[in-house]
């Protein structure tokens, strides 16, 4: 006998995250820079799936008794 579980696949993901901080004319006048801004960035942050199988199911689809 076999058995065959199928799951929903749909996920949510946050792929790019940027962030950034343009310094004031008064902090970026001291070195000569008419405008700096600093900035830093993430990729692939968070996948979030929602899975209602146990994971000994999960990691064998098809299951032979």
């Amino acid at each position: 006998m076999s058995s065959y579980f199928v799951e929903d696949g749909s996920y949510l993901k946050l792929r790019n995250i940027e962030l950034g901080y343009t310094l004031p004319k008064k902090i970026s006048g001291r070195a000569r820079i008419q405008h700096l801004r600093i900035y830093t960035s993430a990729r692939n942050i968070l996948t979030i799936k929602k899975t209602s199988l146990p994971a000994s199911i999960r990691r064998c689809r098809v299951m032979d008794t």
